[in-house]
């Protein structure tokens, strides 16, 4: 299963603090190829990696992401409320994943702008990707039609992947007119079905999220060209 894209959901939350450095690398050195990761704007225009809207789940702050300045977001801890262990860890400015990764990682890049609306993100994520050359390894994601549309109107040679945990109407439409170069499915969502009817359009199909070893191999039978999971480092022992 070599040709299986292996892609860690926020990079490999069950051993280390999604969204971070620590949790990245950790993902890279276990054998994942992809990392995924999702952003948002800070309140000085920074493209910041976090999932969530709010810093209350996963960081000792609290209050809206879009509230705090880069700086005051890198006050915050990231590691604690994981473990003891990673007690100091920051939330990365975007920048800082390009540059602590090697290039030899490929980078799924989640625009969270189905909740709040960050004015401007598309454009402020692009010219980071055309900064670091990372074009040839980057997807960038959302569930956010208007977004995708807005990435695809300014590069349209941009990967682009839809996600989507329900199968709208118009999913084929909107997927053709963005020219999307992979769909992000919910594993509830994924059917041989429909990995036929993406192939047969010419779209990679990376369902999510997969933890379970044993369900890797019949998602590779059925024809997904990846899977994006919380625990690579597992997925990657089960698979030899």
């Amino acid at each position: 299963m070599s040709d299986l894209l292996i892609i860690g959901h926020r990079g490999a939350p069950t051993a280390a603090p999604e969204n971070t450095l620590p949790s990245f690398l950790l993902a890279a050195q276990t054998g994942a190829q992809m990392i995924e990761l999702d952003v948002h704007l800070s309140k000085d225009g920074r493209v910041v990696v976090i999932h969530d809207e709010t810093l209350d789940r996963t960081t000792s702050g609290t209050g809206p992401v879009t509230a705090c300045t880069l700086a005051s977001l890198k006050k915050v801890d990231a590691g604690i409320s994981f473990s003891a262990q990673f007690a100091g860890t920051r939330i990365p400015a975007l920048e800082e994943v390009f540059t602590s990764l090697p290039r030899r990682i490929g980078l799924n890049i989640e625009l969270k702008t189905n909740v709040v609306n960050y004015p401007g993100i598309e454009a402020k994520v692009l010219a980071i990707i055309n900064r670091y050359r990372a074009q040839t390894r980057v997807i960038v994601s959302s569930f956010n039609w208007t977004s995708l549309s807005t990435l695809h109107r300014l590069e349209p040679q941009l990967r682009l992947g839809l996600l989507f945990n329900r199968l709208e109407p118009d999913l084929w439409v909107q997927a053709g007119l963005l020219n999307v170069f992979s769909l992000h499915p919910a594993l509830t969502c994924t059917s041989s079905q429909l990995i036929w009817q993406a192939h047969s359009w010419g779209y990679k199909v990376f369902p999510w999220v997969v933890n379970d070893p044993g369900l890797v191999l019949k998602l590779k039978t059925a024809g997904v060209d990846g899977i994006i999971t919380d625990c690579p480092q597992a997925i990657m022992q089960a698979m030899g």
